[in-house]
């Protein structure tokens, strides 16, 4: 007998199949992601940026809220790995390398909390965001990716920065 769960991520699922944007951006989530539309669905009903990254750094779903805070992309879109942003720095200014960004992490196991950074966006912007990354685990325990969500914290920072001067 299937838990509830398992039984409303199947009504989802059957539900989002005719879901026209879904169709082609995760065909390669399919094989190896469990109920993947189903989860597409629900990341692109969240409010805040939100994407899943395979083991390897593509982006394989993101919501056009994610979209918003990354700006314009560079194509081919498939070269952008571990997140939408062109660089992204601790907050003494000190770069981290893609391959150690939260995302990349999360992708390999690891449970982090939320990590504050500054990100550049290609189209020149600098945000602050707090990037909350979470790995995937098939039933198996084996990790398929990572999922992650942030929040924009600039216009916050600021006005904290400026009521201190």
């Amino acid at each position: 007998m299937p838990s509830t769960f398992t039984a409303e991520w199947d009504r989802l699922l059957v539900m989002t199949k005719s879901h026209h944007l879904l169709a082609g951006e995760l065909a390669c989530l399919d094989t190896c992601w469990p109920h993947a539309h189903a989860h597409a669905w629900a990341i692109d009903q969240m409010p805040s940026p939100a994407y899943c990254c395979s083991v390897d750094g593509h982006i394989v779903h993101r919501n056009a809220a994610a979209d918003r805070i990354w700006g314009e992309l560079p194509a081919p879109f498939e070269n952008v790995r571990w997140d939408g942003f062109a660089k992204i720095r601790d907050l003494d200014g000190q770069p981290i390398a893609m391959d150690a960004s939260p995302a990349a992490r999360a992708a390999l196991g690891e449970s982090l909390g939320p990590v504050e950074m500054t990100a550049d966006c290609y189209d020149g912007h600098a945000r602050r965001v707090i990037s909350h990354a979470k790995p995937i685990f098939l039933e198996d325990g084996s990790v398929v990716g990572s999922f992650c969500c942030l929040v924009d914290v600039s216009e916050k920072r600021l006005l904290e920065e400026r009521s201190r001067n």
